[in-house]
């Protein structure tokens, strides 16, 4: 380490006669120094001779010994620390985007040759990062080397600047262990366990492949046709993130073209177009030739288009001719296709791709009645569609043994108009109070942990007796409150 020059006056020293220095008699005299090329002065104390050694103060500082001739020669840097040190670069000065805040020591430890543990101290910096306002250490030969900061360069999560809850909190609701969310940053490749935050479906995924930020979730799917939801199965199972109803709003190079799936492999990228009855050649409802004419030529524009960019566009024919095979018909055709060189078929649940191929809503909608016990009236608010598709989708469902739909058999009462009950054991000590008659009847088992009918409740409520080792009674706001207080 280079050490500046450092100036010590020492004409209050006391001379004897031969011109030599009276250490002895100098003891408790004060000598000034100052840094050569800096502003830093100070004062030495002279504290005691010890030998050929001096016992000295440095700007009151706890005493140091050192030898009279280093003390005379203005040897004292390496004891003088930071102060003396020659830094490259000055406080206020931007390297490689990173301001310099303070000139510091850092031990650094390295290994020598001989695979001996050496610590060294060396210049370093404290630095802030002029893109991110990130804080750290660095060593001014890392500086000198172009080293950037650790958080631009993907290297370091530091919550609040790069973690994927403070970059990303739409994908952070995702996430089933939300402590990762702070430990991850949003192009991370670990897999992380992930849970839709709309129906609850458990998956598997890698945030860095989320092409619009956060994943899909087949629950979101309800608008593409059947080829595409079984499509859309295969990819979901086999946890490849995608894209599906590719459009300019996604890249602008689609212009005003439209594809049914984008997806990259292995730094491959993938366009995957289902073609259907219509168009590609085939005839139109009309038998319009210049139809046919034009739907060739545009399948043959948005190959070139994807090409141009670097995409490789596979076709795949899922015209089916009898509805009764379909679904094995389009599946083979997918399998039978350039895919079979890129996706792992053997890892696929047909039974899955089938139920998700009808639509995948019919699945999902059917738990939250048989499992959640949820009135059509909450699944049409918590899925954000028309309450006449969860009575279709409910309906169909139980054609093909999906659930237990009754229909008329579960109301939806709002909140201001449902009663609120009490529940007391055969003890007669409260174990519950609750706002919402069917409600509680559906809840029964982990509200109290044991199964309850409507009959059971109302009997009670009318008798005002106990029913089943419950008694059941109307309860105020104040009652519900007081309960819920109790519980925290």
């Amino acid at each position: 380490m280079s050490y500046r020059k450092v100036i010590i006056d020492t004409s209050n020293l006391i001379i004897l006669s031969n011109g030599k220095i009276d250490w002895k008699k100098s003891i408790g005299l004060n000598l000034y120094y100052k840094i050569e090329g800096t502003n830093f002065a100070g004062i030495i104390k002279l504290v005691d001779v010890d030998g050929k050694n001096l016992l000295i103060s440095i700007d009151n500082k706890p005493k140091i010994k050192i030898g009279k001739e280093s003390l005379r020669k203005g040897n004292i840097a390496k004891q003088l620390g930071i102060k003396a040190k020659i830094f490259k670069f000055n406080i206020g000065d931007t390297i490689n985007n990173q301001k310099i805040i303070e000139q510091i020591i850092i031990q650094h430890n390295t290994v020598s040759t001989n695979g001996k543990k050496v610590t060294s101290n060396e210049n370093g910096y404290v630095v802030e990062c002029s893109i991110d306002h990130y804080k750290y250490e660095i060593l001014e030969k890392s500086l000198i080397r172009g080293r950037g900061c650790s958080i631009c360069g993907k290297n370091k999560v530091v919550p609040g600047i790069n973690d994927i809850a403070t970059t990303n909190p739409k994908l952070a609701e995702w996430f089933v262990d939300k402590s990762l969310t702070f430990k991850l940053s949003k192009d991370t490749n670990q897999q992380v366990e992930l849970k839709c935050p709309i129906c609850g479906r458990l998956f598997v995924g890698i945030p860095n492949h989320f092409k619009k930020g956060y994943p899909s979730c087949v629950c979101q799917k309800s608008s593409l046709s059947y080829p595409e939801q079984l499509f859309s199965s295969i990819l979901t199972q086999l946890n490849i993130d995608y894209i599906s109803q590719l459009s300019k709003s996604t890249f602008q190079w689609c212009k005003s073209y439209r594809y049914d799936f984008y997806f990259e492999i292995d730094n491959n990228k993938y366009i995957v177009e289902l073609d259907g009855g219509l168009g590609h050649g085939k005839k139109s409802y009309n038998y319009d030739s210049s139809y046919i004419d034009d739907s060739i030529k545009r399948d043959r524009e948005k190959d070139a288009l994807a090409l141009e960019h670097g995409i490789k566009l596979i076709r795949i024919n899922v015209d089916y001719p009898d509805v009764r095979y379909r679904f094995q018909f389009i599946y083979n055709s997918i399998i039978s296709s350039k895919l079979s060189n890129i996706l792992d078929f053997n890892k696929i649940d047909l039974q899955k791709c089938e139920i998700d191929a009808e639509n995948s809503l019919i699945v999902i909608i059917g738990k939250m009645w048989d499992e959640d016990h949820l009135t059509q009236s909450e699944i049409k608010q918590k899925l954000q569609i028309g309450e006449t598709t969860v009575s279709s989708y409910l309906k169909k469902g139980k054609e093909l043994g999906l659930n237990n739909y009754i229909p008329h058999s579960r109301k939806y009462v709002p909140d201001h108009i449902k009663k609120i009950i009490k529940v007391q054991n055969s003890n007669n000590e409260i174990i519950c109070v609750h706002k919402g008659i069917s409600d509680f009847q559906r809840n029964s088992k982990s509200l109290i942990n044991k199964s309850v009918d409507t009959s059971t409740i109302y009997h009670s409520l009318k008798t005002n007796r106990h029913s089943n080792g419950l008694l059941f009674s109307y309860a105020t706001e104040e009652e519900l409150q007081n309960f819920i207080n109790k519980s925290r």
